[in-house]
């Protein structure tokens, strides 16, 4: 949809530059424009407060879809005070740095879903495995996942422990890991680690 929206911004830009079409500036436009800019800056706020706390990537992405609707409201109002002094093409030329600005920020929001729906690997698995066979106990560190936000990381590997250890030691190093990968990572908020014994397939 946002680049729907931006495909129809370019659009116009060049109706505007190419074949001088300009709108007709009011004082009731430049209001609308001023109450868009102090919603849009209350709905970002709120967006992202909620997102960060309920690592909602929806919310975060939609906030900074918002933020990109406020710098849209400031640059319309440049545009129109522009337009009003007499600089009619200043509109198109705004409309097309507007344009810019909204691809930059649809390719960040896809960016960022495509690689949570794909799961894209979000942590360097020789250097998780590298933190794993650090803790007293490990043997040996496997099939090491991650995924998730770059800021919300979620963690499943296998390691492997003496077969003599009981369950309750087996437990504890298995602890040890997933304390020892939090400190490492502080974007990690779960680990899930598969305990076997050694020399087990």
């Amino acid at each position: 949809m946002i680049g729907v929206g931006m495909l129809e911004l370019g659009r116009m830009a060049f109706d505007s530059l190419l074949h001088d079409k300009h709108p007709t500036v009011t004082a009731t436009m430049a209001g609308v424009m001023v109450l868009t800019l102090i919603i849009n800056l209350i709905v970002t706020r709120v967006e992202r407060h909620y997102g960060e706390k309920y690592k909602s990537a929806l919310l975060l992405a939609d906030a900074k879809h918002t933020l990109s609707d406020v710098f849209v409201s400031i640059a319309v109002l440049v545009s129109i005070g522009l337009v009003a002094l007499g600089f009619p093409r200043a509109d198109g030329l705004i409309a097309l740095c507007v344009m810019v600005f909204v691809a930059w920020v649809a390719y960040g929001i896809v960016r960022q879903a495509v690689g949570i729906l794909s799961d894209t690997a979000r942590l360097d698995p020789a250097q998780v495995s590298q933190h794993t066979l650090a803790v007293s106990g490990v043997r040996s560190c496997r099939a090491v996942r991650s995924r998730g936000m770059e800021d919300s990381v979620y963690v499943d590997l296998k390691i492997e422990v003496d077969p003599q250890l009981t369950t309750a030691q087996a437990h504890e190093v298995a602890d040890r890991v997933e304390e020892t990968l939090h400190g490492a990572y502080p974007q990690v908020v779960d680990v899930v680690v598969h305990v076997e014994p050694a020399g087990h397939r």
